[in-house]
């Protein structure tokens, strides 16, 4: 997409997954949580993507080598503001800039396309959600169709609790605009960071249209930063894949009984059988059969071949 840019926020350390290992490169059903949106990203064709990478750094840097990417380092970490003013200078001359995360994998490419159609007119946009119970998600603050202000959990009233209208955290912006923003936000907030979610303030006080579109799915704006919310990720994309090879020809006779990891390729009319795990960049042919009891990992079985 000519003039769009892409930052992705992939500078969590990890802290509650209680690892060395950067937040961007716990894995999810068998991939990184930053390959997922890198996928995402690159279906969209933008003219750059731009991630910035924290403590660790260095560690994705290396795994995504070769792929349509720049890097930037936070250091120290400020704030989700202070990480996307990072990228300025690796997006000059980009009119459009989308904000997405590296530790949201499961967000749809379809959703996005609608996103950015629906900002196509508008200055800056936000992707929000509705929730039940929105816990720890900043509230959107609206009126006449026009958001206000989004205010952090912590830094929010009890009314403002209430709100279940909640930001997803991502957002599209004139490139510009976004910028001369971040840099007037100060870190007025319990944290002491540059929030991203104040240019909404800053850009209402200069009387700039701010809008907001919201999803219908909330189920893909859901994070992961322990281990318990990895599992959680891991089932439901694992889910997802036995459900789309079934539907492709695959029989495989017991799911629930069965692991297939995002990146495993296999062919129609093959027959997966109970308690097999099957992770890595594994290939299995057509008219495979995969009896009980094995794990594969990056493995290859030819077209009729019975393991």
């Amino acid at each position: 997409m000519d003039g769009l840019g892409i930052v992705i926020l992939a500078a969590g350390e990890g802290k509650r997954m209680k690892s060395t290992l950067p937040k961007a490169l716990h894995r999810v059903a068998g991939y990184p949580m930053l390959g997922y949106v890198l996928d995402t990203a690159e279906k969209l064709q933008p003219q750059k993507i731009v991630a910035v990478v924290g403590k660790g750094g260095e560690s994705v840097m290396e795994y995504f080598s070769g792929r349509n990417i720049s890097f930037v380092l936070q250091d120290p970490p400020l704030g989700t503001g202070h990480a996307v003013l990072q990228a300025k200078e690796a997006l000059n001359g980009i009119s459009k800039t989308l904000i997405l995360y590296g530790d949201v994998p499961l967000i749809r490419h379809e959703t996005l396309v609608d996103f950015l159609s629906e900002s196509e007119k508008s200055a800056i946009s936000v992707l929000g959600m509705v929730l039940e119970e929105p816990k720890s998600y900043g509230r959107l603050i609206t009126k006449g169709g026009c958001l206000l202000a989004i205010r952090e959990s912590r830094d929010a009233n009890e009314e403002e609790k209430k709100i279940k209208k909640v930001n997803t955290g991502i957002m599209i912006c004139r490139t510009e605009i976004l910028f001369n923003a971040l840099l007037k936000i100060k870190p007025d907030n319990d944290q002491k960071e540059y929030y991203l979610t104040d240019v909404v303030s800053v850009l209402n006080s200069e009387g700039e249209k701010v809008c907001f579109w919201t999803a219908e799915n909330a189920s893909e704006f859901q994070g992961a930063n322990d281990r318990e919310e990895l599992s959680f990720l891991s089932e439901y994309v694992r889910r997802e894949k036995m459900r789309n090879l079934m539907k492709a020809g695959v029989s495989i006779i017991s799911p629930q009984n069965t692991v297939i990891d995002y990146e495993v390729q296999i062919g129609e009319d093959s027959v997966i059988h109970p308690f097999n795990y099957i992770s890595g960049k594994t290939k299995i042919g057509q008219k495979c059969t995969l009896k009980p009891f094995h794990f594969l990992e990056n493995a290859k079985m030819e077209d009729g071949e019975i393991l």
